[in-house]
């Protein structure tokens, strides 16, 4: 168990109301950024979380937005479940202990999350699930919702952040990444894309997911019926295109994030993922986006990449690692998927149904 939630439990036991023990929670999940526990109580389970403020520096607006969005969604159309909060004593979203946010949300029982796209049929529902998401939030008020992180999928900013990790070097690891750093070269000029198109007035920031991993979305342990989407917290303006390249990105490849060597894209799946997220979300989507998703794909699989990479380079101060170099090979993952989609870019626009446009 953490040592933080040690140190926490008795107070966030206190602000909950919980009738349990310490011994009646357990981690739950692997994400990169929260800590995340199971807590059983009876007949009942919770998820508790503890909000990073390294990353969200204001978990108060994190949890301001996420309210927002289960009030709306209880209201809407939605056909899934949304996640909804257990209250302090006190009538609060959060507990604060020690400079520490926590918030206690109810646990959707008979689900699991996956790792990859077992089929295509997994993609499809999946991706058909965050369309619907998508589209639920398409009638929330943008102004409504703030940003939690300026610049999250700013690729110019993320671009920045890199180079200033070259001079950081952490232990010279620069140097055993010649390739890595030839790849970025190749693809920084996907940097201009949106700001072009935004421009242009081809395209706008709608409120989206903007963090649509597989694993973000639980589905029946039983039957695979995709349950709900979950992890909220980067809800925020965003765009299409990213949500649906986010998902070709963590869906499509052979293995998982951090298996470059067998992170083969799996077309069936890249087709899924297409048919799924525009069924639920097709008619918010103007024709320019649908002739451009593969370019939105690019573009989320290099930005995630070289977050990777600028992370390696920081010293994995941001990304949980469980073992040396894993930010390493989660960068060289993303390259080899992105190098892949680049080079199968207008073969997949032909087979996609989708006006040949030119891409990196």
């Amino acid at each position: 168990m953490s040592d933080i939630l040690s140190d926490d439990w008795e107070s966030l036991k206190t602000s909950f109301q919980l009738e349990t023990s310490l011994a009646d929670v357990e981690p739950l999940g692997q994400g990169h950024i929260n800590d995340t526990f199971l807590v059983s109580e009876g007949d009942s389970s919770w998820v508790l979380q503890h909000i990073n403020s390294q990353v969200f520096p204001n978990p108060q607006l994190v949890q301001q937005n996420f309210d927002k969005v289960s009030e709306h969604l209880s209201v809407s159309d939605y056909p899934l479940e949304r996640l909804s909060i257990r209250k302090t004593r006190n009538g609060h979203s959060l507990a604060l202990n020690h400079g520490r946010s926590w918030r206690l949300m109810k646990y959707i029982q008979g689900c699991k999350t996956l790792e990859i796209a077992r089929h295509a049929q997994d993609a499809f529902n999946c991706a058909r699930a965050v369309g619907l998401f998508d589209r639920a939030l398409s009638t929330l008020p943008a102004s409504s919702i703030r940003p939690v992180i300026e610049g999250f999928h700013d690729l110019q900013l993320r671009l920045n952040q890199f180079n200033l990790s070259l001079l950081k070097n952490h232990e010279n690891r620069v140097a055993r990444c010649a390739q890595e750093l030839e790849v970025v070269k190749q693809f920084s000029n996907l940097a201009n894309w949106i700001p072009k198109a935004k421009a242009n007035q081809l395209i706008q920031e709608k409120i989206t997911h903007n963090d649509t991993k597989i694993s973000n979305i639980l589905v029946s342990e039983h039957t695979g019926i995709v349950k709900a989407v979950i992890d909220w917290d980067t809800i925020m303006p965003g765009y299409y295109l990213f949500d649906y390249g986010d998902m070709i990105r963590s869906f499509a490849p052979v293995g998982g994030e951090d298996m470059p060597e067998y992170c083969e894209l799996r077309w069936d799946v890249v087709q899924a993922v297409t048919e799924g997220y525009l069924s639920g979300n097709g008619d918010n989507l103007s024709r320019f986006e649908k002739e451009n998703l593969l370019i939105g794909a690019q573009i989320m699989i290099f930005m995630v990449g070289v977050r990777f990479l600028t992370d390696y380079f920081n010293g994995d101060i941001y990304f949980k690692t469980r073992q040396e170099d894993q930010n390493l090979l989660r960068a060289q993952t993303q390259f080899a998927l992105l190098t892949q989609l680049h080079r199968e870019h207008d073969n997949w626009q032909k087979v996609l149904g989708l006006k040949s446009v030119k891409s990196a």
